[in-house]
């Protein structure tokens, strides 16, 4: 596997493999993976050239992401959710990165610096039963050392969110 930041400005595309499993592809190129360890539950691990990490969603009210190296019990980062979706992604050494949409009628998010300056971009993709994200990198991202784990972070909420839309949608229909 490559890392995200030698991929550059390749297209970048999370699609699913079968089940819970996500690739983040550049062309025929897998970069990333996420799987999810359960058909049912939120625990996943996320895989790239920079490393493995656990992800898994918390809270109830205050709704939660706590990502963890794999195999280990603190966590390396977390991100909290604010009520419109936005939210704060903090390392435990301090660093952060801002989650904010940025076109909120199609669903795009994305991780900024704190100027507000954008470094990834998820812009979901409208297909019938297929949940895909195109992914964009800034330029000024691509030296990042946290590029990789922004890239399975965005992935991950996105994914949740997609989940509780559709399960909210079969409710209603119900």
């Amino acid at each position: 596997m490559r890392s995200l930041s030698e991929a550059g400005f390749c297209k970048l595309i999370w699609t699913p493999v079968r089940g819970r499993f996500f690739e983040l592809r550049a062309g025929s190129e897998v970069l990333a993976t996420l799987k999810w360890e359960k058909m049912v539950g939120s625990l996943a691990t996320g895989k790239t050239a920079d490393g493995s990490w656990t992800l898994k969603r918390g809270g109830f009210l205050r709704p939660y992401v706590t990502v963890r190296v794999a195999e280990a019990e603190a966590d390396l980062a977390v991100l909290r959710h604010g009520a419109r979706g936005e939210g704060r992604l903090q390392f435990s050494d301090g660093r952060g990165a801002f989650w904010r949409p940025t076109h909120q009628r199609r669903g795009e998010m994305a991780f900024a610096d704190s100027s507000g300056t954008w470094l990834i971009c998820f812009r979901p993709i409208s297909k019938l039963f297929k949940f895909e994200v195109d992914v964009e990198i800034a330029p000024t991202a691509l030296g990042l050392s946290e590029l990789s784990l922004l890239a399975l972070v965005g992935f991950y909420r996105l994914a949740l969110q997609h989940d509780e839309d559709a399960a909210a949608a079969a409710a209603a229909a119900t």
